[in-house]
């Protein structure tokens, strides 16, 4: 397995396994073009840094580490309003849930908190230490950014995850609701 941080040439596999695996947030809902974009846009921004695991010269899972994430729903409106036009277009229902993007917890002022605002693993290659290894790589960017904690977010009802946040030694920090779902918040030391 290689750990590296995410090219152009990946943006397209990426956007595939973001579509996929998370096909529940906002931005999944948005099309693959979308996705493509949001990746690509992402590559620009020095205070976030996507993290690909390779196996056999494809993509297989990838990471999304971000300290200041404040800005993503500007960087989005700004960068990809054509996108969301076209989604709206096809799916009118997605308006409601991107008005209400920008009130998401992770998207307010945390101080020296990182995120990881999205973290995904093709089936197959679950449980053989891949989203460990995206976890601990996220970490060092963290480090970087000289964050001394990190937080990520899941739905509850995916079990998995949140069996696989605990085992890893994260904290439940808090739980929410968003957008009818409940959420719940892991935090971690950097």
């Amino acid at each position: 397995m290689l750990i590296k941080r995410i090219a152009k040439r990946d943006t397209p596999q990426v956007s595939q396994i973001h579509r996929d695996i998370l096909k529940t947030g906002v931005i999944s809902h948005m099309g693959i073009s979308f996705l493509e974009k949001f990746y690509e846009i992402l590559l620009e921004q020095k205070n976030i840094a996507t993290f690909v695991a390779y196996e056999d010269n494809k993509v297989v899972a990838f990471a999304t580490a971000a300290f200041d994430l404040k800005s993503i729903p500007r960087l989005i409106i700004q960068n990809l309003w054509q996108e969301i036009l076209i989604s709206l277009f096809k799916n009118p229902f997605l308006l409601y849930k991107l008005i209400q993007m920008p009130f998401y917890p992770s998207f307010k002022e945390h101080g020296q908190i990182g995120e990881i605002f999205s973290i995904a693993v093709l089936p197959q290659y679950q449980r053989s230490g891949i989203g460990t290894n995206l976890i601990m790589r996220c970490q060092k960017e963290f480090k970087r950014y000289k964050c001394k904690l990190f937080q990520l977010s899941v739905r509850r009802k995916i079990k998995s995850a949140n069996k696989f946040y605990i085992k890893i030694g994260l904290e439940k920090k808090n739980q929410g609701k968003f957008l009818g779902e409940d959420i719940v918040f892991y935090q971690g030391k950097v």
